[in-house]
Formats: structure tokens, C-alpha cells, sequence
């Protein structure tokens, strides 16, 4: 088949390259899928909890505290995240200026307003830490550092049962209290 038209062409041999690759690809999937075991039955909760306790997260009835001090935490370390980036950016930039003068100025603002920006994150934390553990305290909730134990990784006391609590270097499930 001769086709006249150079463009013409072009999107014959790639539709022709396209459909041959994925047909290739569906038959080396279906391959490889016949080869993998059954997987097991889907938990009901499709592994979330179990998910959210391996990463130190609360599950189950959480306390308005407990989601405040969670939602804070994960806004603080996106944007520690977003300002070690930018330190790191302004690095780069500093070290590829070539000796340029205006290059080197904007690299140190941005280095400056980044370690003032990180600076600020981390007394922001430390002081929504300090908030939160006080009101949870004075409430008469259970404080658990989630973030630095040494108990080692999180255990499950059970389901329906409340997250465990780090007690000297010991899960406690809070069972005879």
C-alpha cells in the first residue's frame, strides 16, 4: 500500500506501531495475570485501618483533638517538605550562577527567606504540639506520641478496641486499667 502523502504516511505507521504495541502488551498482561495467584477475599474496610495504624494515624472514633493535631501535622511537614525543596533549589541556583551578581543575590534571598520560612514551620509545630497535648491532657484524653516511640511498630489491640498506648517502652491496650 502506497500512500502519497508524507504526513499521510507518518499517522499510518504510528496507528500501525500503536495498535501492534498494545496488542502485544494485552497478551503478555493476560500471561502474566494467568501465572499470579488468587488474591483473598477484600477486608470490608479495603485494609484502611489496618493502613492508618501502620502509619500512626488514629483510627476508629476519632476525637475532634486527635483530627485538628493530625490535619496540623500534615500541613506542617507538606510545607517543611516545600521549603527544604526550596533550600535545595536556591543552592542550585547559588552553585550555577557562574559568578553572575544577580544570580547570586536572588539565590541568597531565596535561600534566607526559605531557612526563615523553615524556621517558622518548626515553631509552629512545636507550638501546636504543645497546644494540642494540653488540651488533650486537660480533657482527660489518653496522649499518645505517635510520631517518636520507642515501643516499636504499633500493635493491633483488637477490633473495636481503642488504639493502643506506648507506657514505658511497652504497647499497653489499656486492657484491666
Amino acid at each position: 500500500m502506497i500512500l502519497p502523502n508524507r504526513t499521510l504516511r507518518f499517522t499510518f505507521i504510528s496507528v500501525l506501531y500503536l495498535a501492534v504495541s498494545v496488542a502485544l502488551s494485552g497478551g503478555l498482561t493476560l500471561t502474566a495475570s494467568a501465572q499470579t495467584p488468587p488474591t483473598p477475599a477484600i477486608p470490608p474496610d479495603y485494609g484502611l485501618t489496618q493502613t492508618a495504624q501502620q502509619a500512626g494515624l488514629p483510627t476508629g472514633d476519632v476525637s475532634p483533638v486527635e483530627l485538628a493535631a493530625t490535619a496540623i501535622n500534615m500541613v506542617l511537614g507538606f510545607i517543611g517538605v516545600i521549603l527544604v525543596i526550596l533550600v535545595i533549589y536556591a543552592g542550585f541556583m547559588w552553585m550555577t550562577a557562574a559568578g553572575e551578581e544577580e544570580k547570586i543575590r536572588k539565590a541568597k534571598s531565596l535561600l534566607g527567606n526559605a531557612v526563615v520560612g523553615l524556621a517558622i514551620v518548626l515553631a509552629a509545630y512545636a507550638i501546636a504540639y504543645f497546644t494540642v497535648k494540653s488540651i488533650a491532657q486537660s480533657t482527660g484524653m489518653t496522649w499518645q506520641d505517635t510520631g517518636s516511640t520507642d515501643c516499636g511498630p504499633i500493635i493491633s489491640c483488637g477490633p473495636g478496641a481503642p488504639p493502643p498506648i506506648c507506657r514505658n517502652g511497652v504497647w499497653d491496650c489499656g486492657v484491666g486499667d
